[in-house]
């Protein structure tokens, strides 16, 4: 009769699985921009009082979608292609919800204009000839710090993150594009709770 534990067997070694080797020259996935016409060209109150003009909200295509009481902002890719849209809730249950800022989903056509925000900077298209010959760029976590931005001040050299990291992918676009000898991140101060 054998005892004991029996032959022991070697332990099988887990394979690390290798990192997927990034494709700086992706192209988004581009949305018919004919969904802009179904919108209306009333700019909120709530963001004229917040300092961004008319001319600002025009020319980046700022518009409202009276269906869902939401502020339409189009995202375009650095060349202008449609890759997106995203809606800034004004409605209080959507609020409630913490669904201020979501991808915008037509009730028409029930399509979710959504893409990859870590992949794009937003305001790219519009400030990209800016950003080069002023050798410089502001980065924003969100589109309407640039919408601001842009109406307060000279030259237009900002663009916004959509989120609160600023990551590889994104710097490559800038720096291929741009090539900025200076970028300066303006991003909210995040504090630890506790701490005084």
């Amino acid at each position: 009769v054998q005892r004991g534990f029996g032959r022991r067997e070697k332990p099988k070694l887990r394979e690390i699985p290798k990192k997927k080797e990034v494709d700086y020259n992706e192209i988004l996935a581009e949305y018919d921009n004919g969904i802009l016409n179904t919108f209306l060209d009333y700019h909120a109150v709530e963001w004229l009082h917040e300092g961004i003009s008319n001319e600002t909200m025009n020319k980046y295509e700022i518009k409202f979608d009276l269906d869902s009481e939401g502020i339409i902002i189009p995202h375009r890719d650095k060349d202008g292609r449609l890759i997106g849209i995203r809606q800034r809730n004004l409605n209080k249950r959507q609020l409630e919800l913490k669904r201020k800022y979501v991808p915008y989903t037509s009730s028409r056509n029930r399509v979710t204009y959504k893409h990859p925000l870590g992949k794009n900077l937003y305001g790219l298209n519009i400030n990209k000839e800016k950003i080069a010959e002023n050798k410089m760029c502001v980065i924003w976590e969100s589109e309407k710090s640039v919408l601001q931005f842009e109406s307060f001040n000279t030259p237009h050299c900002a663009v916004a993150v959509c989120g609160s990291q600023f990551n590889k992918y994104q710097l490559n676009i800038l720096l291929k594009h741009c090539s900025p000898s200076e970028i300066v991140i303006c991003f909210d101060k995040e504090e630890n709770e506790g701490e005084t």
